[in-house]
């Protein structure tokens, strides 16, 4: 496992826009499009965080958090939802118990960096 957050998200601009934000607080980042490219980066590298959007092509984030648990990642790295489609954390209830926090969008830059921080303690 590394200390990388993972982006996955299917806009660009919030994409290179969370890059940014993380890189100037220290953390080292990777990017993904949508599910399946996360999926892949995960193969290869399992990064500590996982900031996932839900509504994206391919693979959504549901898809996405159903699959990191099937394949029994979730104890190897936290995920944090990041989405406007979300309105309510009981939209969440399918995926609950496989991710560690949700923060709607758009979101104040200092309570997703201390959601960050708070997810990055060591995993247990």
């Amino acid at each position: 496992m590394s200390s990388t957050i993972l982006v996955v998200d299917d806009d660009a601009p919030i994409r290179v826009m969370l890059r940014r934000m993380l890189e100037e607080e220290g953390y080292d980042v990777a990017l993904a499009a949508d599910g399946l490219e996360a999926i892949s980066y995960c193969e290869r590298d399992m990064p500590a965080l996982v900031i996932l959007d839900i509504g994206m092509p391919y693979m959504d984030g549901y898809q996405f958090v159903e699959e990191f648990t099937r394949r029994g990642w979730q104890g190897r790295a936290r995920v944090l939802v990041l989405s406007a489609q979300v309105r309510q954390r009981t939209d969440l209830a399918r995926i609950a118990d496989s991710i560690h926090g949700f923060q709607p969008k758009p979101f104040e830059v200092e309570e997703i960096l201390e959601a960050i921080r708070g997810l990055l303690t060591p995993l247990e």
